[in-house]
């Protein structure tokens, strides 16, 4: 017996090398080893064959494939977001860079106040900056620019042109419940104010308006409208009217930049009457101590009622630092220039507020003493610049004065 060399192959490559003993005796040993060779190498190739179908090789890394690719999207669609959201934060001043605050100008000092009623400053939010955290932030803002808690208003504009306020509806859009226009819709359902709707408003969504008038007939601040050509001198009168009384005023430019509002601010609520009226006595010194200024010039206050139209919220007022006006350095609070103070949190953390017996006090000193000029309700077109009218509201009664 002899051992021959066989190179074993199977459809044309090459798969291994055996050697197996031959016998050239019988004539037909070469023949069934190399038969039985060829067959080993059918055998190893089936077994492959079926092990790759088995497994199938080219399903799973597809299947791998996608799977890695499917999380690397969701991943990078979460930094986008992410990313979005630091962005618009960013611009809304709610976050901010480590770099320290800018300094801003002196607060006007206070000057008499009636005794026994001081004027009270925001000492729990009296360190807020630009620097401070989102909710610091938020507390102080819903603090100051305070009216009805449950239903606020946001700002529309519709492809026409037209712009208004509407009260926030959580049922808004929903295609079983929502029927436009709002007005007609039997099933609103007010948003109530939340720390979230505030940071929209500075966060370029939606623009905030809040309610003043409470259900109670109170309210948390006192706005006045000034509008027109002289908006500037003759807010500037009822500043230093203000200062004068003892009622600290700080003076907002509006979004349009061709208005302001000067805004008191309480720390209790006070009766919607005496706030308007409080509005009134400064107003009627204002005119006194400049002759031209005339309700041309003067064109509301809010609250815009002191008693709750019936069916309605009474008039709204888009709050302070909304998004886009602020990039043109309008619905920001501004100096004595008309410069927007750099740091607009640090200037409303100082801001101070009065109290509800020192604004009956001032009142009742000044119908006795000067005389108080009447004030007319307004209604306001709701595509006006800050302001929305109640929808209950068809008059504007005219103004009288009151003789001495």
């Amino acid at each position: 017996m002899t051992v021959t060399a066989c190179v074993m192959y199977s459809e044309g490559s090459w798969m291994d090398r055996a050697y197996w003993p031959t016998s050239t005796a019988g004539g037909g040993g070469e023949h069934t080893a190399r038969e039985d060779c060829l067959a080993v190498g059918d055998s190893r190739m089936k077994s492959i064959e079926q092990l790759e179908a088995e497994l199938n090789l080219p399903r799973l890394k597809s299947r791998v494939c996608a799977a890695i690719q499917s999380r690397l999207a969701a991943e990078c669609e979460s930094l986008r977001n992410e990313n979005t959201l630091l962005r618009q934060r960013l611009e809304a001043g709610l976050v901010t860079h480590s770099t320290p605050a800018q300094p801003i100008s002196p607060v006007p000092p206070a000057v008499s106040v009636p005794s026994g009623s001081p004027v009270h400053p925001a000492d729990a939010v009296a360190s807020v900056t630009s620097s401070s955290p989102v909710a610091e932030k938020v507390a102080l803002f819903r603090s100051l620019f305070r009216g009805r808690d449950d239903v606020y208003a946001k700002r529309w504009d519709s492809r026409d042109g037209r712009s208004g306020y509407s009260p926030a509806c959580a049922n808004e859009w929903n295609p079983q419940l929502c029927h436009k226009p709002c007005s007609r819709c039997k099933n609103s359902l007010c948003k109530p104010v939340s720390d979230q709707a505030v940071i929209h408003h500075l966060s370029a969504k939606p623009t905030m308006g809040v309610y003043p008038l409470l259900f109670d007939e109170m309210c948390w601040f006192l706005a006045v409208d000034f509008d027109g050509e002289s908006w500037q001198d003759d807010s500037l009168a009822f500043l230093s009217v203000s200062d004068a009384m003892g009622v600290p005023a700080y003076l907002e430019r509006s979004r349009s930049g061709r208005g302001g509002h000067a805004w008191v601010f309480f720390d209790s609520p006070v009766s919607a009457a005496i706030a308007r009226d409080l509005g009134a006595a400064i107003l009627t010194r204002a005119m006194d101590a400049r002759c031209q200024m005339s309700f041309a010039s003067y064109d509301r206050f809010f609250p815009n009622q002191s008693t709750m139209p019936k069916g309605g919220f009474g008039n709204l007022i888009a709050v302070p630092l909304q998004h886009g006006p602020r990039k043109l350095g309008n619905s920001v609070f501004v100096d004595r220039d008309f410069e927007p103070y750099a740091d607009q949190w640090a200037y409303l953390a100082q801001i101070r507020r009065m109290s509800a017996q020192a604004a009956a006090e001032l009142v009742q000193r000044s119908a006795v003493d000067d005389g108080i000029t009447g004030v007319p309700a307004s209604v306001v077109d709701a595509s006006g610049d800050d302001a929305a009218a109640d929808a209950s509201l068809h008059l504007r009664t005219a103004p009288c004065h009151l003789l001495r």
